[in-house]
C-alpha cells in the first residue's frame, strides 16, 4: 500500500479527473470508481498532514435516525458497516480539505477500513501526511438542520420585542448526532457546537454550555404563514423569525437576517412534528441547562477519527 512517500502514482487519463479546490486543498475527483458501493458517485483523495483529522465516523444505520433522515433503506443497507462522515469540525483539517458529510472513506493508505473504528485506528497510526480516498455516494440525503441565529426565549410574549439587544447569538441545532432528533439545542457559537461533539465522542466531560428543549408535543406559531419579519433601528438589514411553542415554558423565537438560514432550522423542527407519533407523553418538555453532569441525553457512538 502507498504510504505517501516515494514516486508518485502516474496520473490517469484527463477525461476522467476534474480538478476542485477547497482553500488551498487540492483534491483530485474521479469518475467510474463506486468501491463496492452505489455507483454513480464520485472518488476523491484528501492528503493530511495535520497529527488530528477532525472528522468522525458511523455507519448509515446509525445515522438513519439523523443525518440520514428519508434515505432509502436500499442505500442504507448497500452501504453496510462502511465508515461515513458523519462530522467535520471548522478549523481542522477534514473541513479546510473539503471532505463532505455522508461521503464513504474507502481507504487509508491504500488500506480499505472495515468499519468507523477501523477507519479511527488506521487514521491515527497512520505516518503523515496519510492519504485518505472518499466516495461521495449519488442520492444520499444529508440532512442537517443547524445554523447561526439570534434567540430569545425568557418571556411570554410571542412577540419579538423592541430591541435587538433583547436577543442572543446562539448556533441552534435540530437533533443531529449527539442529539435526539426530537431536540433543539444551542449552542454560543459553532465552535462551541465543536468541542460538545468531539467531547462527548471521546467520552470527556463537557466543557462548554448548551440550551435544550424538546419538541415532543410542540407547535410553531403561524405556521401556515411566512416567518414574521422585524427591522431594529441600528441594524443594517431586517430579521426574519419564527415563535416555537414548547409543551412547556415560554415560548422560543428564532431569528435570522437570511430567510433561507431560519428556514433551514424550522425545517428540522417540521421534519421531526411529521414523524412524532400522536399522543405520546412527553417525558421533559422543560428546557434547562446541560452541563457535564446533565448530559445523559445525548447520543454518543461514532468514531473520531484523530
Amino acid at each position: 500500500a502507498s504510504m505517501g512517500f516515494g514516486t508518485p502514482t502516474p496520473a490517469a487519463p484527463a477525461a476522467a479527473h476534474t480538478q476542485s479546490t477547497t482553500g488551498n486543498k487540492h483534491r483530485l475527483v474521479a469518475a467510474g470508481e463506486n468501491h463496492g458501493l452505489p455507483a454513480g458517485g464520485e472518488t476523491y483523495s484528501a492528503r493530511i498532514n495535520t497529527p488530528q483529522l477532525g472528522c468522525i465516523f458511523f455507519t448509515a444505520r446509525e445515522l438513519e435516525r439523523n443525518l440520514l433522515q428519508g434515505t432509502s433503506t436500499d442505500v442504507v443497507d448497500a452501504l453496510g458497516n462502511r465508515p461515513l462522515v458523519a462530522f467535520t469540525g471548522v478549523n481542522t483539517a477534514s473541513f479546510a480539505s473539503g471532505i463532505g458529510i455522508g461521503d464513504v472513506l474507502v481507504s487509508v493508505n491504500g488500506e480499505v477500513p472495515a468499519d468507523p473504528r477501523d477507519a479511527s485506528r488506521m487514521i491515527r497510526a497512520a505516518p503523515r501526511p496519510v492519504n485518505l480516498r472518499f466516495y461521495s455516494v449519488p442520492n444520499l440525503q444529508v440532512k442537517r438542520y443547524e445554523a447561526n441565529c439570534m434567540v430569545k426565549y425568557d418571556t411570554r410574549t410571542k412577540e419579538a420585542g423592541s430591541s435587538a439587544l433583547d436577543w442572543k447569538a446562539k448556533y441552534v441545532v435540530v437533533g443531529g448526532i449527539i442529539a435526539e432528533p426530537w431536540q433543539m439545542s444551542m449552542y454560543r457559537s459553532r465552535a462551541e457546537y465543536d468541542t460538545a461533539v468531539m467531547e462527548t465522542q471521546a467520552g470527556l466531560p463537557l466543557s462548554v454550555k448548551v440550551k435544550q428543549w424538546s419538541l415532543r408535543n410542540c407547535t410553531i406559531h403561524n405556521d401556515d404563514k411566512p416567518p414574521s419579519l422585524i427591522h431594529y433601528q441600528n441594524k443594517p438589514c431586517a430579521w426574519w423569525y419564527y415563535v416555537v411553542l414548547p409543551e412547556k415554558g415560554y415560548p422560543v423565537k428564532i431569528s435570522c437576517t437570511s430567510a433561507n438560514e431560519v428556514n433551514l432550522v424550522m425545517s428540522g423542527i417540521r421534519a421531526f412534528l411529521e414523524r412524532q407519533p400522536r399522543g405520546v407523553l412527553t417525558l421533559d418538555g422543560t428546557n434547562h441547562e446541560i452541563n457535564e453532569h446533565d448530559y445523559a441525553h445525548m447520543l454518543t457512538g461514532g468514531y473520531y477519527g484523530r
